[in-house]
């Protein structure tokens, strides 16, 4: 496409606007001239504070979707969990976590107990302690080999 800016710097041609996320000038990482407004794709890595973690100045559920209702409710950064390369498979640092494993770990949330567990109470700190074998990914149900004797 070439280089947009040298025109479209908001002088000459219009440039971005005031609700423009901060990117380089790379238009086309997103831009093609045929689709302009919605952009063809977001180059996250176009956009430094998308590579820093802070989704929420564009994923706040105006200027892009934000957290779905059902997401596990958190004040950490969207980066602390996700990448921008994929969304899905959301990585959780369990570090310092060492009670109330069920109010995530339900089987709505989170992976909860599996089917062929023993009856138990949900508080799970009774019987593991606070590291995972599964290296607080998040992903998996693997039986934690940490239980308390």
């Amino acid at each position: 496409m070439g280089n947009c800016v040298s025109c479209h710097n908001g002088t000459i041609a219009q440039g971005k606007g005031p609700t423009h996320p901060q990117t380089s000038d790379a238009c086309d990482a997103c831009h093609t001239t045929l689709s302009w407004n919605p952009p063809k794709a977001v180059d996250h890595t176009q956009i430094p504070l998308a590579v820093q973690g802070f989704c929420i100045i564009c994923h706040n559920g105006t200027s892009a979707s934000g957290k779905p209702k059902n997401h596990i409710a958190t004040n950490l950064e969207c980066g602390d969990c996700h990448l921008t390369t994929t969304w899905l498979g959301a990585a959780f640092d369990h570090t310092g976590i060492k009670t109330g494993c069920f109010s995530c770990h339900n089987g709505v949330k989170a992976v909860g107990k599996q089917g062929n567990h023993m009856p138990t109470s949900n508080v799970c700190e009774t019987c593991h302690n606070h590291r995972h074998r599964h290296g607080g990914t998040g992903v998996g149900s693997r039986p934690c080999s940490n239980i308390r004797r």
